[in-house]
């Protein structure tokens, strides 16, 4: 039997346009948004306010951020969680609050007969949170459990260093708060950082759906008018100090009988002009079975059963991460390898073939990112938040069919540097600590050790090291 040597034809691409949506800035501050869709009688509500996670590198305590945000929807100065839950089912309503690393959020999703109603809890939550000590106790044990059993794994224990190897003293370096750290927090820090760092300044709340924007102000104003204050700076936007060279760290893991690699580098912020296309060549580079690593060390060389690599660009900064694992004989080929095939992706353009398969499946699969409001809203919300042309959805795809071959090499050579990565690799330092000292500077330390505040050295300074 026999595979078909081309592929089957393709369908023409889907016509897709960002819907148009209406700006008002609200008395307090606020940057409302509006998109009309009139299809479903349902509104789907955002709010995103700056700060999120990057605040812990300055003055907010590990762990806060996201343990306030787990815990805002669990009760109000006017319901206990129970009677919370109640008040959402009886309309049935949606309401979900998080944290990320450069924002938090709270959203809604209700009936459009049901707005009005839900939006008053949806300002109670966001206003007047309870932060009860058994919700919070409760929500802290289960953070601590699922960083415990992270920690135990071994591209959890990864994950923990990768940020700081890459981003330095950078906040985007910080580390992740600890078991321990968020099973001290009490309800008075939740409060204290509500009060503090929840505040309008900045903020943009967005309304998709089955409403206009006069509805939409009005219902704003009525309920979040109260919502005043700045937080202190949260613009305030460090350079990016990471690690110069090539440092892999391996975390001891005696016994192992799995390595697993991380390798990061610097990359660029989300609002840079380059971004677009760096995203189309990470694509290339790890995207998936199309993706030159998996092509390389999973198909041809057997090294691994899967390999990818994603980037990830926030309001002050960009990396880009290839993960791994193989077995502790194969590791030194592996990262050879992934090693070899990040120096190509700086120094070797992709193909015409690369390139239009890349640009392809972004063009087919961007309709899905808007198919819901929450993805509608999630959009905008992004676009604001990143400084990005009012136009950028709308212009998406044209955007992508522009990309060239000379483009994606000039990004490669501006962005990327195969001179400057990171590694953390976690396994049996026996076998693998000799077979990294060909690709740069190695330190090890048990899988048991946390990433280090600030002060403390981050790889050894010791001869040899």
């Amino acid at each position: 039997m026999s595979f078909p040597s081309q592929a089957p034809i393709q369908p023409p691409s889907l016509i897709w346009n960002f819907p148009p949506s209406q700006r008002r800035r609200l008395s307090n501050g606020i940057e409302l948004l509006v998109l009309e869709q009139r299809r479903l009688p349902i509104v789907q509500v955002r709010l995103m306010v700056p700060g999120g996670r990057r605040m812990e590198a300055f003055s907010v305590a590990p762990g806060v951020t996201s343990l306030a945000m787990r815990t805002a929807r669990y009760g109000t100065e006017n319901h206990d969680a129970a009677g919370l839950a109640r008040a959402l089912d009886a309309l049935g309503s949606q309401l979900g609050c998080n944290a990320s690393l450069d924002a938090v959020a709270f959203a809604t999703k209700c009936l459009s007969a049901k707005l009005d109603q839900t939006f008053s809890i949806f300002s109670d939550v966001l206003l007047r949170p309870r932060f009860d000590p058994g919700e919070l106790s409760r929500e802290a044990a289960k953070i601590a459990a699922a960083k415990r059993q992270l920690a135990s794994q071994p591209g959890g224990s990864a994950g923990q260093w990768i940020g700081q190897m890459i981003y330095g003293s950078h906040p985007y370096g910080c580390p992740p708060s600890t078991a321990e750290e968020v099973l001290g927090i009490e309800s008075k820090d939740l409060h204290s950082y509500f009060r503090e760092w929840v505040r309008p300044e900045g903020a943009v709340l967005v309304i998709a759906g089955d409403i206009d924007m006069d509805r939409a102000e009005a219902l704003a104003e009525s309920h979040l008018s109260e919502w005043t204050g700045t937080a202190p700076d949260r613009h305030h936007r460090p350079e990016h100090v990471g690690p110069k060279g090539r440092e892999f760290l391996i975390l001891d893991r005696p016994n192992s009988k799995q390595s697993t690699i991380l390798l990061g580098m610097k990359a660029i912020e989300r609002q840079h002009t380059d971004h677009l296309a760096l995203r189309v060549l990470t694509h290339n580079f790890g995207g998936g079975a199309s993706g030159r690593l998996f092509k390389d060390l999973r198909e041809a060389r057997s090294l691994t059963y899967g390999c990818s690599a994603s980037l990830d660009s926030g309001t002050w900064g960009g990396d880009v991460v290839a993960s791994l694992s193989c077995s502790p004989s194969k590791s030194k080929e592996a990262v050879g390898a992934l090693v070899g095939q990040v120096e190509r992706i700086c120094n070797e353009p992709v193909s015409k073939e690369e390139l239009d398969q890349a640009v392809q499946y972004k063009v087919g699969a961007w309709p899905k990112s808007g198919s819901s409001l929450g993805g509608l809203s999630r959009l905008l919300v992004a676009q604001v938040l990143n400084g990005l042309p009012k136009d950028c959805w709308s212009r998406y795809p044209e955007d992508l069919r522009a990309l060239s071959i000379e483009c994606l090499r000039r990004v490669a050579v501006e962005h990327l540097s195969a001179s400057d990565l990171s590694a953390v690799l976690v396994g049996d330092a026996a076998l693998l600590e000799a077979a990294y000292r060909d690709h740069g500077r190695v330190s090890v330390r048990s899988v048991e050790d946390l990433p280090l505040r600030e002060g403390q050295a981050l790889i050894d300074d010791a001869p040899g090291a």
